[in-house]
């Protein structure tokens, strides 16, 4: 079954974050009281976000407009 460029682009996206967040924790350091975070966990973060937003596009779009 062909999929459209839309749905082939966002999971492109998605999987490419994913991993890109796996990396990206490799280099953050984990907040715990008496340490602070240093700036790959504000990347981490604001990754995560952009990425349940693509998630969340990617389940509007394969819903589709209501018959």
């Amino acid at each position: 079954m062909p999929y459209d460029r839309v749905t082939c682009l966002l999971h492109a996206v998605i999987a490419c974050g994913i991993t890109l967040q796996m990396l990206f924790s490799l280099v953050m350091v984990y907040p715990r009281p008496g340490r602070l975070p240093n700036a790959w966990w504000e990347v981490h973060e604001i990754a995560g976000l952009l990425l349940v937003a693509a998630l969340g596009l990617h389940w509007v779009w394969s819903i589709g407009p209501p018959p």
